[in-house]
């Protein structure tokens, strides 16, 4: 009965930290990056974004692709709702402060975490001078 039990709270422990492992998750994140040097930006909310946010979003990124970024532009952008998307605990893994989250990856690390859409604009602007 106590090995049932041992092996029980092993199977627990094991379900719940793959279910939060940051590495698996990011790779599942970066799944339809063709080279991993790629720029992937993901946006995590609890709620639907505004439509505002998206369009603030989209006009950014063609901004950087157009201007700064041609050869290579961002063509990796998800928006993912924590609270319909529960294949990883987003929340815990990146420490979400904020609602919504923009996080930018690169080499599967995190490259920046921008408060709001024209952050990433200015990066990009500061990394071309």
């Amino acid at each position: 009965m106590r090995k049932i039990f041992v092996f029980f709270i092993l199977v627990v422990l094991l379900t719940g930290c793959s279910a939060n492992n940051r590495e698996k998750a990011i790779g599942h994140l970066l799944s339809s990056q063709k080279k991993s040097e790629e720029i992937s930006i993901i946006v995590f909310s609890k709620k639907s974004l505004e439509e505002s946010f998206i369009r603030d979003l989209q006009t950014n990124v063609d901004y950087i692709n157009n201007h700064i970024r041609i050869e290579d532009p961002i063509i990796n952008v998800s928006l993912i709702n924590i609270k319909d998307d529960q294949t990883y605990n987003y929340e815990k893994i990146f420490d979400l402060q904020r609602d919504p989250q923009i996080i930018l990856f690169q080499n599967n690390d995190v490259l920046l975490e921008p408060d709001k859409p024209e952050d990433i604009r200015e990066y990009f602007e500061k990394q071309k001078q």
